[in-house]
């Protein structure tokens, strides 16, 4: 059995964003960690927003990412700082969309 591709690469992002503010790179994030051949590196494959993946990788690259940090808290900081650095990728033009947190809440079954 396969494993679907269902974790957006726009997590990795955030991932690698908040690891290389910590540490200065996020050098060896995504080493070991299988990618389509078609990418030349890991890290090309990571970090193409447009691109999916299966919850494995994403839990090994979080994990990994933890443990390079060496933070406590890193998940929520992490998961936090996406506001801070918005290292969203593109969803950052769909967030100027709403004009508040309710107006994306109330416009969810539409999209």
């Amino acid at each position: 059995m396969t494993s679907l591709a269902c974790i957006n690469n726009r997590n990795f992002r955030i991932i690698a964003t908040y690891v290389d503010w910590k540490l200065g790179s996020h050098h060896g994030l995504f080493e070991g960690i299988p990618f389509p051949d078609k990418y030349p590196s890991a890290e090309d494959f990571f970090l193409n927003e447009d691109e999916w993946t299966t919850y494995e990788n994403f839990s090994r690259v979080f994990r990994r990412a933890k443990e390079m940090v060496n933070e406590s808290d890193f998940f929520f900081h992490c998961v936090f700082s996406s506001a801070r650095f918005q290292s969203w990728g593109r969803f950052r033009y769909f967030m100027r969309v709403f004009a508040t947190p309710n107006d994306g809440y109330l416009k969810v079954p539409f999209f």
